[in-house]
């Protein structure tokens, strides 16, 4: 959303939201030179990957930054949502296998 560029953004992207990937308007923004590597971003590279695939079936180069805005910034005022932290979001979660190879309870 632009709301959320303006709020921060990645020095040189370009904004373009995922209902206007394909209007006249948002192909214009798109690289003329089908090969040239696009980098999609959004805030934790869902939305992101959907539009890499959108892209990439078009023909487009396109990869998508892997965990998003979460990945290339701690400013809270730029990544709004909760990101996902490996140091801390994983600890402790329970796992009871069961007593077969390859269960679990």
């Amino acid at each position: 959303k632009h709301e959320q560029y303006i709020i921060g953004h990645i020095p040189g992207a370009v904004n373009i939201e995922i209902k206007n990937l394909f209007t006249d308007e948002g192909l214009s923004k798109l690289p003329k030179d089908k090969n040239k590597k696009i980098v999609v971003v959004c805030y934790t590279g869902h939305s992101a990957s959907q539009v890499t695939a959108l892209l990439n079936l078009n023909g487009y180069n396109a990869t998508a930054l892997k965990f998003g805005m979460c990945s290339w910034t701690s400013d809270s005022e730029v990544t709004v949502v909760n990101c996902y932290d490996p140091n801390v979001d994983a600890r402790d979660y329970p796992v009871n296998q069961g007593s077969e190879p390859g269960s679990m309870t």
